[in-house]
């Protein structure tokens, strides 16, 4: 299963250990990588799998896809001592918020460069830190170190103690769609097994047309 670097530490465990039933004779290796080599990596026959999030780039009838959940690309910081953010995007103020990005050449960074386009309104903020993984961006917004917009099932446990928080209101928000991808072509007899029981599993979706 060729993974992308934000799901493999935080969604990829999880998500195996809830096929463990179906997985028990079968052993699954991991590729970690970003989009464009993992689909080449697809295409080439090197996995069977890719698990990303949805992607345009990836609407092709060369895959099939399955719907796995939905989240949320939420913008966070550290709470102050009364549980409020550090830093607050839909706060009036002068002076520039630091900022925690991605790299503007994989998904997660022209997500968040789209909204920094055309914000919800203007706010001024200053990179400080770039990071491919977003729990490499989650543990420097944990520091105090600025805002960073990090995938819900990144923060969940952080969030519910309150040591993370929402720095901007739904309009800061994007919506996530985690998917598994594979090719047309027939697949091993391991790879077809597991493929019918999560397409029993999940919505699916035809891609193309």
């Amino acid at each position: 299963v060729a993974v992308s670097h934000t799901l493999s530490l935080s969604f990829f465990p999880e998500f195996i250990h809830s096929l463990q039933e179906e997985l028990k004779e079968t052993q699954t290796r991991q590729l970690v990588a970003n989009v464009d080599d993992s689909v080449q990596a697809l295409k080439n026959g090197i996995c069977d799998f890719l698990l990303a999030f949805e992607d345009s780039t990836l609407a092709s009838e060369e895959f099939r896809k399955l719907d796995l959940q939905t989240e949320s690309l939420l913008p966070i910081c550290r709470a102050d001592e009364e549980g409020r953010p550090l830093f607050d995007l839909d706060a009036s103020q002068e002076k520039k918020l630091p900022y925690l990005a991605y790299p503007k050449n994989i998904f997660l960074g022209r997500c968040v460069g789209r909204l920094l386009k055309r914000p919800p309104h203007p706010v001024k903020l200053r990179q400080t830190f770039e990071s491919p993984l977003a729990d490499s961006l989650r543990v420097m917004a944990m520091q105090g170190m600025g805002v960073a917009w990090v995938p819900t099932f990144a923060v969940r446990e952080e969030l519910r103690q309150g040591f993370l928080v929402t720095c901007g209101g739904p309009a800061w928000q994007l919506p996530l769609k985690v998917c598994l991808y594979r090719c047309n072509r027939t697949l091993s007899e391991e790879a077809e097994s597991l493929w019918q029981v999560l397409d029993s599993r999940y919505p699916s979706s035809e891609m193309g047309g």
